[in-house]
């Protein structure tokens, strides 16, 4: 079977150790799986819990916000099965009250790691 990888580097800051690419197809999903490794940062756009601790009604639905974090890698997952990357982690960049907590961040073909 022929490999044809298209992985596209879009922003590369070398003093920072940052790499910014765009995923084009399932092989680049396989490739950033043996690429990333635990204690990595990964940035990506992921939705959690509003805080609800401020509702004096609490509604059966908890509403979900969208937030970018960066996360120090403790596992990485090739879901050949679903067609995606999962990245879990601890969080280490974003919002104040979700530092420490963990989260997986999901990618696909068309997504930007």
């Amino acid at each position: 079977m022929k490999r044809c990888l298209d992985l596209k580097v879009e922003e590369i800051r070398e003093d920072e150790g940052y790499l910014k690419l765009r995923i084009t197809n399932l092989d680049d999903l396989w490739l950033l799986g043996n690429i990333i490794e635990r204690g990595d940062t990964v940035l990506g756009t992921t939705f959690r819990k509003g805080d609800e601790r401020n509702d004096t009604v609490r509604s059966k639905k908890s509403e979900r916000i969208r937030i970018n974090v960066g996360i120090e890698v403790e596992e990485v997952e090739f879901q050949e099965f679903t067609d995606r990357l999962r990245v879990r982690g601890r969080i280490i960049i974003g919002p104040e009250e979700y530092l420490g907590h963990y989260q997986s961040l999901n990618f696909s073909v068309g997504d930007t790691v």
